[in-house]
């Protein structure tokens, strides 16, 4: 089999379009956080947001701008490999994955830091990202996918410190942080006023859980 070359002016042009992709969902992205100030349309992506853990609050937020109904998401190769099929014609709904490169590891003195055998140890670096495509289940046909277990709430102690820890993280992003009702939520991040809410009928363990989940928004939300 004849291998394709690459030339420097196709992957300018693939990078350009990769470039005016993440701008685009960008632009997509603040747009849709702009309009989540209403009260409405928050409870709207709290109710949306609750089936797709893995992902950021950024995808998922590109998710449900994209495509409002979807409930369950997978790249194509992945849902190939649950033996289901992408239909033809599909539209991909687009999200954002990192980009890495591996960097030598450094020790507490600043230097490079090496394994036993003497070699130069890497880690890898999230140095920017890529536009991704992902489908819905309602995009496939195949084997019928497995119920998830019963999402249940955490009980007992949580470990000491915990929550005052998370606390002070999200309020050093100037957030404030409460107990108290979230209507059907265990807790609801308002970006508009800077404010993060946890159920106040539950037990510690869980109360920590929610909070260390409303707290990457904060951060992702400051960050892009």
């Amino acid at each position: 089999m004849a291998t394709r070359t690459v030339t420097g002016e196709q992957r300018a042009a693939a990078e350009a379009t990769r470039r005016d992709t993440v701008e685009l969902l960008h632009q997509q992205l603040a747009s849709r956080v702009g309009e989540m100030g209403r009260g409405e349309e928050w409870q709207r992506w709290l109710t949306f947001a609750s089936s797709f853990h893995r992902y950021s609050f950024n995808n998922t937020v590109l998710i449900w701008a994209q495509q409002p109904e979807a409930s369950l998401v997978a790249g194509y190769r992945a849902w190939q490999a649950k033996g289901r099929q992408v239909r033809r014609g599909e539209s991909a709904i687009r999200v954002l994955g990192p980009v890495t490169r591996r960097v030598p590891k450094l020790n507490a003195a600043g230097d490079p830091a090496r394994d036993a055998a003497g070699k130069p140890v890497t880690v890898s670096q999230i140095v920017g990202v890529k536009p991704v495509s992902v489908f819905d289940v309602s995009q496939t046909d195949g084997e019928p996918l497995p119920a998830p277990p019963e999402a249940r709430l955490l009980t007992g102690q949580a470990p000491p410190g915990l929550w005052e820890a998370l606390t002070d993280l999200i309020e050093s992003q100037g957030y404030t942080v409460q107990r108290g009702d979230c209507g059907d939520a265990n807790g609801i991040t308002v970006f508009d006023e800077k404010l993060v809410r946890v159920r106040s009928d539950v037990d510690d363990a869980q109360a920590v859980k929610t909070l260390a989940h409303e707290g990457g928004p904060c951060a992702a939300a400051c960050r892009w």
